[in-house]
């Protein structure tokens, strides 16, 4: 591996590009192991132009377009000609090569392609290749797929598409590194004009496997009319991924495996809706929570969305546990790998999975988090049936006519164990909209993201408050229950809890749908109101007792 790596260093020096050092790289890669008979000659001469002239022999005979020996007439090519010699062309010491040219953050035009070796030999394993099954992969990258699924079973027939031409140059060398020898790869938008699809319907495949970029940009009005986004709807901008899923459903005969943030298994509005139907068709059989930072250059959660037809029960697996998570470097990577795809594929029961019938599949969350938290017990009562409302405040600032004063809350106007009635903070904001959200008295609020240590509940005032873009409200149906849920927030108990939900939330920014499942034990409203008035009293005698101290002390 360290002789291959060598050499795409070198190249990358004098192309100043890293997705060319690997094309070039993988074409040598290619003449060594199909041309045995080159690399003897190349052992027996020393002479640069001599080598040139030999590997422009191979060059010619395979049939390979980019030529090193056109680089300027300084290039080190005896350097590059010894790395040849001593480089291994197996799957091993390719894909080891492949993942760690890609994965370096000094490559930077190459690094978004890395998809790390444990995540592709997983998802491969997952898909349950056989023999002479068809397998369509579209964004397809660099083809580091191929590999795998060559390990996997070599009499398979490889489609593909993506969206750079360059990609399907380097994604063909791979698969002939692999020894595929049925591949056909297509250069084209998988969203807007898949070659694989007409106006009416789709090319169907075996399996696919499928590593989506992340907010791949697309104009909802280019492809409303498209059939295959009809069915189940058109995702937000930021949400493309699903728009992968629903090609694939489109294009699948029999599996697929698909990587997907787990935020978008998470979130309201049309991503909700579009997997709710997706689960309720029966088209999904499992989903798994892979561990943290496992890609480096995706910081949010992922997990895989496993997809076949005709499920009565969807198979949750939560792998985001140290048992799961192995560190190597400054990344996480996925460990026990074989007996992780075991559990997947024979839905084997442990405190991690769970299989849930469709009919109990929630429209909150197809999150295997969401599904696999402690129950509750009778003494127990989630947040989501006691509130009437969780939310956070839209930007009310920009106005045009009609217009408000309003008192904007942050974290510093958070008083500690009293109620929140005023702030210095005076803006002007749109009537309606400083109208809609200004808070009502018992309305508790939190920090969107953990590290402030701070909870509110509003008092009876006159002023309209409207807290920032960084603070959750949490309204209930009964006014009287906040004293307890404050409480609650404030214990120890409750701020661990509270600290889970954080640390399982994207980019660990709170939303609705987690804080609604927030367990909350009925003890706790018992003379709650009571209970707050007295801490209230405390904390006003705390603050005298400190002034007082500051005055002795100045």
């Amino acid at each position: 591996m360290k002789s291959l790596y060598d050499i795409a260093l070198l190249l990358k020096k004098y192309l100043g590009s890293s997705l060319h050092a690997l094309l070039y790289t993988l074409e040598l890669a290619i003449i060594k192991k199909y041309l045995p008979q080159i690399i003897d000659d190349l052992k027996k001469e020393k002479d640069k132009k001599k080598l040139s002239v030999i590997l422009n022999k191979g060059y010619y005979e395979l049939n390979l377009p980019h030529k090193i020996t056109e680089i300027e007439e300084n290039f080190p090519i005896d350097k590059i000609v010894k790395y040849l010699i001593d480089a291994k062309i197996d799957f091993k010491n390719i894909q080891e090569f492949i993942e760690k040219f890609t994965i370096e953050k000094k490559s930077n035009d190459i690094y978004k392609y890395s998809t790390p070796i444990e995540l592709k030999k997983l998802m491969v394993d997952i898909l349950d290749i056989k023999e002479n099954e068809t397998i369509y992969n579209p964004a397809f990258g660099i083809g580091g797929f191929f590999l795998n699924i060559s390990k996997s079973n070599k009499n398979v027939s490889i489609y593909g598409e993506d969206y750079e031409g360059i990609n399907r140059v380097i994604a063909g060398l791979t698969a002939q590194l692999a020894g595929i020898k049925k591949c056909n790869l297509k250069v084209g938008n998988v969203i807007t004009n898949s070659y694989w699809c007409n106006k009416n319907e789709c090319k169907k495949f075996d399996k696919v496997i499928c590593n989506p970029p992340v907010n791949a940009p697309f104009s909802p009005d280019i492809i409303k009319d498209d059939f295959r986004f009809r069915y189940f709807g058109i995702p937000s901008l930021n949400a493309s991924e699903f728009l992968f899923v629903e090609h694939i459903l489109s294009t699948m005969k029999k599996k697929a495996v698909i990587l997907i943030r787990e935020s978008l298994l998470q979130r309201g509005s049309k991503e909700a809706k579009i997997r709710t139907k997706i689960a309720y068709e029966g088209l999904i059989e499992a989903i798994v929570l892979l561990p943290k930072g496992i890609i480096p250059y995706i910081k949010e959660n992922l997990a895989l969305c496993i997809l076949s037809r005709n499920n009565k029960e969807i198979f949750f697996v939560d792998a985001n546990r140290p048992y799961f998570i192995k560190r190597v470097g400054k990344r996480n990577t996925i460990y026990r790998i074989d007996e992780l795809k075991d559990i997947v594929l024979n839905r084997y029961k442990k405190d991690f999975t769970l299989n849930v019938p469709i009919n109990k599949i929630s429209p909150l969350s197809l999150s295997p988090s969401y599904y696999l938290k402690d129950k509750k017990s009778d003494e127990e009562i989630y947040l989501k049936d006691i509130a009437d409302s969780i939310y956070r405040v839209q930007r009310v600032s920009n106005y045009k006519k009609d217009f408000l004063k309003y008192c904007e809350i942050g974290l510093k106007d958070i008083p500690k164990y009293n109620y929140i009635i005023e702030c210095n903070n005076i803006r002007k904001g749109d009537k309606k909209k400083v109208l809609k959200f200004a808070l009502k008295k018992n309305d508790i609020l939190i920090p969107l993201r953990k590290g402030a240590n701070v909870i509110g509940i509003v008092g009876k005032t006159d002023k309209l408050l409207i807290p920032n873009s960084g603070i959750m409200v949490i309204r209930l149906k009964n006014i009287y229950d906040a004293y307890g849920l404050y409480l609650y927030l404030q214990s120890e108990k409750g701020k661990k809890e509270l600290q889970k939900l954080y640390d399982e939330a994207p980019n660990k920014a709170l939303n609705k749908d987690l804080l609604e499942t927030l367990i909350i034990p009925k003890y706790i409203f018992t003379n709650a109101k009571e209970k707050f008035e007295k801490i209230k009293r405390y904390q006003e005698k705390i603050e005298i007792l400190k002034k007082q101290i500051n005055l002795c002390l100045n």
